[in-house]
């Protein structure tokens, strides 16, 4: 959806491109924070997943109304921005205030949320688990987002010192390792809160993807300021090892999900299998299997048992 609101946009393989796609990350993502921490998910009057897609919408119509032209023409009123440049200042304003407004219902759902477990504490004379101390935390609640900062921090950084323009060479790759990182996190929280269990946002995915990033802007650093210049094979190789790695995990994240809820349901999801007869349609039941012969001697019949006994 980001790509094509670009192209309709007429943004190209540039920083705007990303700024737009790391904006609209970002309000999926709080808005799934909020939801974990709150446990509802409340769209009020004026929300960015329903005027996003009002807007989007908007952009591609404007795409049969208009010249391509008319989104790279520039606004004298607003300095000399384009169009399509201010649609993308526009997006990252409303992606903050709601990011923001998603912030401080996450605080006073962990304030209420203190506050009941406390009374609840004190009236069974017992003290507050780890569990219950974490989700009624707000430094907690605070670090739960700190690992999509970092990520979508450290790209933004990439794409603008990048010594060989990775995002112009391989816009595509770039914004697929962005939005799968985006969507392992997202995907943690929900599964977290359909579980009920703990949200633990620094996984080995995460760890591994820091560690390749911190390599990336070492071996930048030394670029620009060393004697070791970082080649364009060299870079299209980290970006590679990066989009596996989240491509990978989230892969396996995914297929051991199904295959839990699929084992826990007792169903199929990725097995064909015989279809099974509907006895409440007045389908004819199976046969019933053969009785097993008795125990004792082949042949021999109840009376002579006894008889012998």
């Amino acid at each position: 959806m980001v790509v094509n609101v670009a192209c309709a946009l007429q943004l190209g393989p540039t920083p705007e491109t990303a700024l737009l796609a790391i904006a609209s990350w970002v309000g999926f993502y709080a808005g799934t924070l909020e939801e974990f921490y709150t446990g509802e998910l409340y769209l009020g009057y004026i929300n960015m997943p329903n005027e996003g897609l009002l807007l989007s919408s908007l952009i591609h119509l404007s795409g049969a109304l208009f010249p391509p032209a008319f989104w790279t023409a520039p606004v004298a009123a607003l300095g000399g921005l384009r169009r399509n440049q201010c649609m993308v200042v526009l997006t990252c304003v409303a992606s903050l205030i709601t990011a923001i407004c998603n912030g401080v219902k996450i605080f006073w759902a962990v304030a209420a949320k203190r506050r009941l477990e406390r009374e609840a504490a004190r009236s069974r004379s017992q003290k507050l688990t780890v569990k219950q101390l974490q989700e009624s935390s707000h430094w907690v609640a605070a670090t739960r987002s700190v690992p999509t900062v970092l990520i979508f921090g450290a790209f933004g950084v990439w794409l603008l010192v990048s010594p060989s323009d990775i995002l112009g060479r391989r816009p595509r790759l770039v914004l697929w390792a962005m939005g799968i990182t985006n969507s392992k996190l997202a995907t943690g929280i929900m599964l977290s809160h359909i579980c009920d269990q703990e949200y633990h946002p620094w996984c080995r995915t995460i760890a591994c993807l820091c560690t390749l990033l911190v390599h990336l802007f070492t071996q930048i650093w030394r670029h620009r300021y060393g004697t070791q210049p970082l080649d364009q094979p060299s870079e299209d190789l980290l970006l590679y090892e990066a989009f596996w790695i989240v491509f990978l995990s989230y892969g396996h994240m995914v297929y051991a999900m199904v295959y839990e809820v699929s084992r826990a349901l007792g169903i199929y999801a990725f097995t064909i299998t015989r279809k099974r007869p509907d006895r409440r349609l007045g389908a004819p039941s199976p046969p019933l299997s053969p009785t097993p012969p008795p125990s004792g001697r082949a042949g021999s019949s109840p009376g002579k048992r006894r008889k012998g006994a």
